[in-house]
């Protein structure tokens, strides 16, 4: 009896341990499925290129919030935690790499500059991170890594770029003012293979200057104004292109129209250029005054979480980033492969600010030319 009843004691004993091993179990895991999912990103904070890395930051979150007040993906929050770049190369490799080591993080979205860009995507690529790029277009930079997507390309922003400048504008004689850098170089060969496919068209001078280090760009003007171009093509950050508009402006260039291909559009460069941006030309990816619903919808987001800022594109693309990274959650993506694997999936993107066709992590966009009139940004004029 006295066995019999030991033996029952050892079975309850078993069965109470189990039974308690199980809850902890449970709750471990339980624990872990409401984890947040981590996303990095890595972009200029501070700096001359502050100003890009804060729409990025802001739209992307935008997105996160809207997600986490829907109760995350299957209850999971997402979280989004920015690290400062400084627009630098050695510190985009630096923060690549320490991204990296951090398991927690899933996926990063950055740089901005495709030097940067080129720098650390060979580190994400090689620690299996995908990377959303929110803006560097470089057409080497999925070369380098198998993880890096991108939401514009170098190609398609200089053709519509070259389009809007010969077929809208009208203009024969071109010159290009570019970055002494590998964004600069890229385009200014994509340039001469536009031209070289067009009889009529001349590049008639290109100069560059290193970032950062121009102030005044009178001798740099002088000798674009001797070879008399109908339209000054320019690609380089908003504040040296308002100095050089300010500083054309005093040397009369008479008829010959300015334009850019993106990177002025937004509310600071206004201001800083003043009425010498009247009449300047922008082919960008995204117009906040576009009548589209979505773009509609996301402009008032943006308007409201920046305090009264205008949508631009490189806020559209940042979004976008975050959206497909939540299109990856969605499909159960838990870890890094997960998510480049659902990313893989996607040939077709359909987002709330773009469409755009995804060819080896590559997307397709239109342009849209825009133009400063009366001080405000509206569609382009000819």
């Amino acid at each position: 009896m006295k066995k019999a009843l030991s033996v029952l004691l050892c079975v309850v004993l078993v069965v109470a341990i189990c039974a308690m091993s199980g809850c902890a179990q449970q709750e471990e895991s339980t624990q872990q499925t409401n984890d947040p999912l981590y996303v990095a990103m890595a972009v200029p904070v501070t700096g001359n290129q502050a100003m890009y890395g804060e729409y990025f930051s802001t739209a992307a979150q935008i997105k996160v919030d809207e997600v986490n007040a829907a109760g995350g993906i299957n209850g999971r929050q997402i979280v989004l935690e920015v690290f400062d770049d400084r627009g630098d190369v050695a510190e985009a490799s630096n923060l690549a790499q320490k991204i990296c080591d951090d398991e927690k993080y899933i996926a990063v979205i950055g740089g901005f500059a495709s030097t940067s860009v080129l720098a650390s995507a060979p580190i994400y690529g090689e620690n299996g991170m995908p990377q959303m790029v929110p803006a560097a277009s470089h057409m080497d930079i999925t070369k380098v890594s198998d993880y890096t997507w991108l939401q514009a390309s170098v190609a398609d922003e200089m053709r519509n770029f070259f389009n809007m400048v010969v077929d809208g504008i009208g203009s024969k004689k071109i010159a290009y003012i570019y970055l002494n850098n590998d964004s600069g170089l890229s385009g200014l060969e994509l340039l001469q293979g536009f031209v070289e496919g067009r009889e009529d068209i001349e590049l008639v001078a290109a100069e560059s200057f290193n970032e950062g280090q121009v102030s005044d760009f009178t001798p740099l003007l002088s000798k674009l104004k001797q070879a008399e171009p109908e339209t000054i093509m320019i690609s380089a950050q908003y504040k040296d292109i308002a100095n050089i508009l300010k500083q054309a402006q005093q040397m009369d260039f008479g008829d010959t129209t300015f334009a850019n291909l993106g990177t002025c559009y937004s509310d600071e460069f206004l201001t800083l250029a003043g009425d010498a941006a009247e009449g300047f030309y922008v082919s960008t990816l995204y117009f906040a005054d576009n009548p589209d619903e979505g773009v509609q919808e996301f402009s008032q987001l943006f308007y409201e979480a920046s305090d009264g800022k205008t949508a631009n594109q490189f806020a559209s693309q940042a979004y976008e980033c975050m959206s497909m990274l939540v299109y990856a959650f969605e499909q159960g993506a838990t870890t890094r492969e997960e998510v480049q694997q659902a990313l893989l999936g996607i040939s077709e993107w359909d987002g709330l600010t773009c469409t755009s066709k995804y060819t080896d992590r590559v997307p397709e966009k239109e342009g849209v030319p825009i133009m400063v009139k009366d001080g405000k940004w509206a569609l382009a004029e000819y």
